[in-house]
């Protein structure tokens, strides 16, 4: 019963955007389905599964930024040959 006001009362209040009060609202259902033993960790295998791909895409983009950030603090400029 508690969820409606963490969403309403999130948004309205500024605390969240719509987007960040529907993690947050998805938080709290998890954390109630493990508070009330109706979830259980053995059950959510496609949950494991999107938590390594998140993982992977993070440390892609991460590597992608670091990248970026060494070629513009050692100046390297890319040039382009055209025949």
């Amino acid at each position: 019963m508690l969820t409606p006001i963490i969403i309403i009362g999130g948004i309205l209040s500024g605390f969240f955007t719509p987007t960040e009060a529907a993690v947050i609202a998805s938080l709290y259902a998890l954390f109630l389905g493990f508070l009330y033993k109706d979830i259980s960790l053995k059950d959510c295998p496609v949950f494991w599964q999107s938590i390594k791909q998140t993982v992977s895409l993070l440390f892609i983009i991460s590597a992608a930024g670091f990248f970026g950030w060494l070629t513009i603090h050692q100046k390297i400029r890319i040039r382009s040959f055209s025949p």
